[in-house]
């Protein structure tokens, strides 16, 4: 992943090694299950040392994925993201994640299964994000109901940093989530990849739902 991005630093920030191992590891953690994974239309990324201000906007930003092909994040607030495990947000997962939904926006290539599965789990994912909009309390933070898009960003950050209590709480948009994205994790929360055709298996069998009208919903 580090060999086929552009890390560079902004406002005199320095980009070390460690800072490119760190800032990679939150990407291959979230694609480590799919078979493409290097986010190629996101070739670009700049590291800022703290909040920055976005030119076009004149806001502060703490990160940033830029359909125009690049990403941005504050180092201070990417660490910050790493020092709790468990507070459900986490810079880097949440901008990576954004990549991942957006990489195939130009025809780059893309995660098959991810790119055609998303839809159905958009599907699945309607039913708490509309709990969401309308004020409901949920195992994700509030951030999530701003939009599709992030709501699934702040889905993966519970996914990856709280997954036994997203499992309790909402078992079928978990599991939904774990076939997305090829990995789950066990009962005792050690992470398991390569796990989808089992997962598809038990989802077939155990899911009641019908979720044709959501789809239809946010396909329009």
């Amino acid at each position: 992943f580090i060999e086929r991005k552009s890390i560079t630093g902004r406002q005199n920030f320095i980009v070390t090694q460690e800072v490119r191992v760190t800032l990679a590891a939150a990407a291959v953690q979230l694609t480590l299950g799919l078979e493409t994974w290097d986010l190629d239309y996101f070739n670009q990324i700049l590291i800022y040392p703290t909040e920055y201000k976005n030119p076009q906007t004149g806001l502060l930003h703490k990160g940033e994925t830029n359909l125009g092909g690049f990403m941005c994040f504050s180092w201070t607030d990417f660490l910050k993201g790493n020092q709790t495990p468990d507070d459900k947000i986490n810079l880097g997962l949440h901008e990576f994640a954004h990549a991942l939904r957006f990489n195939g926006i130009k025809g780059n290539p893309t995660d098959y299964f991810f790119d055609n599965y998303f839809k159905r789990w958009l599907a699945s994912a309607y039913i708490e994000f509309s709990r969401m909009r309308k004020g409901y309390e949920s195992v994700f933070r509030k951030y999530g109901s701003v939009n599709i898009n992030e709501f699934f960003s702040v889905v993966v950050e519970t996914f990856f940093e709280s997954p036994l209590e997203f499992k309790s709480k909402l078992p079928e948009l978990y599991l939904f989530t774990s076939i997305l994205l090829n990995q789950t994790f066990t009962n005792d929360g050690k992470p398991l990849i390569n796990c989808r055709e089992v997962l598809l298996v038990q989802s077939n069998t155990s899911l009641k739902s019908d979720y044709s009208s959501a789809l239809i919903y946010y396909l329009r």
